[in-house]
Order: structure tokens, then sequence, then C-alpha cells
């Protein structure tokens, strides 16, 4: 578990320079008609996320799936609403449970309408509650908020 909270903390800018690149649509849409987006990251230590053919079958065609390295994805959802998001995560992760039902997997969401166009802290806190979840062994369900301990 240590080896996977380093690797998250050593690449965190490389990921939010990712992610920043590929949400730039999104970013303009919610600018110009106030479209909220949200973003799912998941974990895997075994690289069962390789496979994002069969995620993305599931997606709206204005929905996108970014691979980062084979144990770390992003995926963002188009106009979604408070209650959407927290759906469109958890049906992300029953997908994935059932096509690898043995592999554990950690995952954590935001919607950007918590965040009021600040996408670094955005990302951070996508990072903050994925570290949560892996420390607490909170492994396949989505952690989406902040946990005071």
């Amino acid at each position: 578990m240590l080896n996977i909270l380093q690797e998250l903390k050593d690449n965190r800018q490389t990921y939010y320079n990712l992610f920043i690149e590929n949400i730039r649509d999104y970013i303009y849409r919610e600018k110009r008609y106030s479209t909220r987006f949200s973003v799912v990251l998941i974990y895997n230590e075994n690289s069962v996320l390789a496979d994002t053919e069969t995620l993305q079958n599931n997606f709206r065609e204005t929905d996108k799936l970014i691979p980062i390295n084979s144990h770390l994805i992003f995926a963002i959802f188009d106009s979604v609403n408070n209650d959407s998001y927290l759906k469109a995560a958890e049906n992300l992760c029953k997908t994935i449970q059932k096509k690898h039902f043995k592999e554990k997997f950690f995952a954590s969401t935001a919607n950007s309408l918590e965040f009021n166009t600040n996408y670094l802290d955005m990302t951070n806190k996508l990072f903050e509650r994925l570290e949560y979840a892996i420390k607490n062994n909170i492994f396949n369900s989505v952690v989406y908020q902040d946990y005071i301990i």
C-alpha cells in the first residue's frame, strides 16, 4: 500500500497536467453553458483497467475515459448534476466489478460544481479521496466526500 501512495504523491503534477489537457472541452462547456462535469479516479494494482474498451462501451459519446497508466484511470462524465454524478460513478464501479469480480480497485469522484472552476483543487481532492480509500482499505466503492478522522 505504501508503494501505491508514494507513486500517487510522486507523480501528482504529471497526472494533473494530463488531466487538464484532457478536460479542456469540459472546462469550455462549463464556462460557456454552465454545464457541470464529474471525474472518477480509479486505481487497481493488477492492471485490470488496461481493458478500457469494455468500459468505454458503457459511456455516452460526450463522456471520456483517460488511461494514465496500467493502474490508474480518469473517467469524465459530461453534463451531470449532484445526483447523477454519483450514479455514474457507481455504475462505472459496478461495470468493473462484473468484469473483474475477483479484483480490488479504489475509486474517488468529484463534481466540478464543488470547486467553482478551481481544477487544481478538484484534482487534489480526487487524489486525497483516493488516498483515503487506499489507506482505509475501502475497495470496490466510491469515495465522494471528505472524511475527518
